[in-house]
């Protein structure tokens, strides 16, 4: 009977923790595109003039999906007039990519990255807890403050049109396109056409594509129905980078770590023995640079299938200062109202009575409640059979 019993509680107890696990789990995921850490941006201005009349300048950043926007204003006392080396510092939301943008400059004036007399930057990764330095330069507006620098790996700056990005790649499939007919590629291409493959992929094509009006149910059967040279189109070129940019995770589009990215044809994938590989791989290796420079300068890809940028795929449209300062405006307001509203419901909660109080404690607690009951229920039962036996056990002692 002892056995019986034991056997009873032990499979109470493992029902128990099975069911407390199960919720634990569920109530503990995140969503990976949060901007829940802070990134640090300071920024190094000099006077190159020695006469700049400008006593500040405004720097606008606004994270390219237009979840966060930050407008800092660096003054001359605090940065080039200041004697003590000062550098003006911020933190903003992490991790995503910014956009960056300078207003308020004398006119005649202009700012030059102050390490190759180029135009500064126009955007930036902002990883978790990390941090940048700008470097810039107040120069005349026709340069002749201090010569050019000429940099053969330099890669910022790189704003593409269309008709540039269109013969980048069309010098790509130059090269690899005879692999969607050659019979010894065909296993290579197939591995972009297994379950698991289509299923991450084809969810990417039908979130960061636009195409009209079709639902994403109709752009995964789109993508599901592509040959498999058109997968691997899609995926090595544009797929896996726009998922890293919707993610936040713009520190894992530099041309290293993309290279190394599991999607990458030439990580990995054993196709060294390949007619024409070294080809191949050259030519991909080349527009995996192209596509690194488009996106340090543009802080997002370049759709060459498309022919047209990740903004625009996306719907996010180019602005200028004016409108940017807009809608940071408008989000300002939003979040006043917002804060507002939480702040009246803190104030009716206060109001509430003990047993509207209780009513929400006892919701919220539902299943462990439950849980306890058929605990309860079940260790009730255990001790009446344990009952039940030992009187039992008296009477055939009377016996």
């Amino acid at each position: 009977m002892k056995k019986v019993i034991k056997s009873f509680i032990c499979q109470i107890l493992v029902f128990v923790f099975a069911v407390l696990g199960f919720f634990a789990g569920a109530c503990t995921t995140v969503h990976a595109t949060e901007l829940n850490s802070t990134f640090t941006v300071k920024f190094v201005i000099a006077d190159s003039t020695g006469s700049y009349p400008g006593s500040s300048l405004n720097v606008s950043m606004q994270d390219i999906m237009g979840e966060a926007s930050t407008d800092y204003e660096v003054k001359k006392a605090a940065s080039w007039g200041n004697t003590t080396g000062n550098v003006p510092s911020i933190s903003v939301k992490a991790p995503t990519t910014y956009k960056i943008s300078v207003s308020g400059l004398e006119d005649g004036y202009k700012l030059v990255n102050h390490e190759s007399n180029s135009d500064i930057e126009s955007s930036f990764a902002a990883t978790n807890n990390g941090e940048k330095t700008f470097t810039w330069d107040i120069v005349a507006n026709n340069g002749e403050s201090k010569p050019a620098v000429t940099n053969a790996n330099a890669t910022s700056n790189v704003v593409a049109d269309n008709a540039d990005a269109e013969s980048a790649y069309k010098e790509f499939l130059d090269t690899a396109s005879f692999i969607q007919n050659d019979d010894a590629w065909a296993d290579f291409l197939k591995g972009y056409s297994i379950i698991s493959n289509v299923q991450c992929f084809g969810n990417m094509y039908s979130e960061y594509v636009d195409n009209g009006d079709k639902t994403k149910e109709e752009m995964y059967a789109e993508y599901e129905a592509m040959s498999d040279y058109d997968k691997f189109l899609w995926t090595t070129t544009y797929l896996f980078m726009a998922d890293k940019i919707k993610k936040g995770l713009p520190q894992d589009l530099t041309y290293d770590a993309m290279l190394n990215n599991s999607a990458c044809p030439v990580h990995g994938m054993g196709i060294g023995d390949l007619p024409k590989a070294d080809e191949v791989i050259e030519a991909y290796e080349k527009l995996l640079k192209w596509q690194a420079d488009y996106i340090t300068a543009n802080g997002c890809p370049f759709n060459f299938i498309n022919n047209r940028s990740y903004l625009e795929e996306m719907g996010v449209s180019k602005v200028d200062d004016t409108a940017q300062k807009e809608r940071a405006e408008n989000a300002k307001k939003e979040n006043e109202e917002i804060q507002k509203a939480v702040e009246e419901l803190k104030g009716e909660e206060k109001k509430k009575g003990i047993w509207d109080d209780t009513l929400d404690s006892l919701s919220s607690n539902l299943i462990t409640i439950l849980i306890l009951f058929i605990l309860l229920g079940g260790l009730g039962y255990v001790i009446y059979l344990k009952k039940k036996n030992n009187y039992t056990d008296d009477i055939h002692e009377k016996k």
